[in-house]
This record gives C-alpha cells, structure tokens and sequence, in this order.
C-alpha cells in the first residue's frame, strides 16, 4: 500500500472482517481499497473472533462487548463510577429520611397535647335536657354516672357490648 501513497498514513477501514481494507487522506474522503488478500490466520477479528482462511470463527455477543470494554475503559470506568456514586447517595438519602422520620415521631410522642385538646379525663358532657330522664328516673344521674362521668365509689361501669347489625 506504501506504493499507492507518498507517505505512511494509511489505516484500515474496518475491523469488521478478515479482508484486507485500506484508506488514506491522499485517497480523498471515503475513498477504501480492499485488497484481494486475507489477514493471516489467527488474526484478531470482530466480536473476539480469529481469521482462519478469510472467515471470522469463534466470535460471539459477550466476546463484543468484552472487547468494547477493554479498548473504552477510561468511559467504562467513569460510568460505573457516576453511577455507584448516584446509587450511595440515593442510600444515604433514604437513610436520613429514615432517622429524620423517627425523630419526628419521637418529638411528637414526647410532646404535651395541642391546645384545645380536653383528652378523655376532662371529659365535660352536656347538660342533661330537661324531661330526659336516666336508667334510674333521675336527670342526668343513672348507676354511678354523673354528668356523663362515672362516679368513682359507685357500682362499676357497665361493660361494653358490640352492637349488633344486619345487612
């Protein structure tokens, strides 16, 4: 090939396959030679394969992306970096959302109730109406409750039963 040119800038076109292919600047733009001869067996070829009689044999997917890898390791590299990267960081996000989470609840476990907030011992019930009469015919007085309390000292409270429903 050094013949067809001046100087020694010629490259192959493609690594494609096991036919010799050349190109050179003094070609002009997109201008390739293919020779009529074959690399020599055992050649590297595409897809991690050797030339054997102008054929590719033994090439495969994995073995591509394997040689793709190793001649762009600096871009693989960086790639896998920003991308663990971005995966620690999504972790120790969702980590102080957890211990943010729990303090909140904490504080809110710790705190005195809002204002306003009467809770069941302060429990005020509304005055009896007049002409409403208790379990024992007084207004607003029935078996040890007074004003919707219960009376401490009295009999007990009546126990809770489910109501019964039907559909």
């Amino acid at each position: 090939m050094g013949s067809y040119t001046q100087g020694n800038d010629t490259y192959a076109c493609s690594d494609t396959g096991c036919q010799i292919s050349c190109a050179s600047p003094e070609f002009g733009a997109n201008v390739c030679y293919s020779m009529q001869q074959n690399f020599l067996d055992g050649t590297s070829c595409q897809g991690g394969g050797k030339c054997s009689n102008g054929q590719c044999l033994g090439s495969s997917v994995g073995k591509e992306i394997s040689s793709w890898i190793q001649g762009n390791k600096t871009l693989v590299i960086g790639l896998a970096a920003a991308v663990g990267g971005l995966i620690i960081l999504a972790i120790l996000a969702c980590c102080w959302s957890r211990y943010k989470r729990r303090n909140r609840i904490r504080m809110r476990q710790n705190l005195p109730p809002p204002p306003g907030w009467a809770g069941p011992q302060n429990y005020m019930a509304p005055a009896p109406v007049p002409g409403m009469r208790g379990a024992n015919g007084t207004a607003g007085m029935s078996n040890g409750w007074e004003d919707g309390r219960w009376k401490p000292g009295a009999a007990p409270p009546p126990v809770w039963q489910p109501s019964v429903r039907y559909a």
